[in-house]
């Protein structure tokens, strides 16, 4: 059937037990591609509220202050590898700090730019 251009799950009657096999194979690959589906969360700065805001499928999750958002930063920049003490000046950074460019990296974080000159943070979803 094969060579005729009918697969034969598409040819042989449901009930038939490998037809049955190749449709519940079918049904958890995809249960796992659903499951796999790309993270819908978005995280965009809104310079009319001065928020970072993270949305969900267009739904605001949440408001964030950049300056608090901005002291919070793990990069190697801002928190000592070895000891994990922060090593950022918080007093240095400006109150008015926001994000001059955001890039989501994969479905796990996004990276961001600071208005201070900081280039280095990433932060999780």
């Amino acid at each position: 059937m094969s060579d005729a251009g009918t697969p034969f799950v598409l040819a042989l009657p449901a009930s038939v037990p490998i037809v049955e096999l190749y449709d519940e194979i079918a049904q958890k690959v995809d249960q796992e591609v659903q499951s796999l589906k790309p993270n819908k969360k978005e995280v965009n700065y809104d310079p009319t509220t001065t928020s970072v805001l993270i949305t969900n499928d267009g739904k605001i999750e949440k408001s964030i202050d950049p300056y608090e958002l901005r002291v919070k930063c793990k990069c190697a920049g801002c928190i000592d590898e070895i000891d994990g003490r922060q090593i950022l000046k918080i007093e240095k950074v400006p109150k008015d700090v926001h994000p001059t460019n955001m890039m989501k990296k994969g479905n796990y974080a996004v990276a961001v730019v600071w208005s201070d000159g900081h280039r280095s943070s990433i932060y999780p979803f």
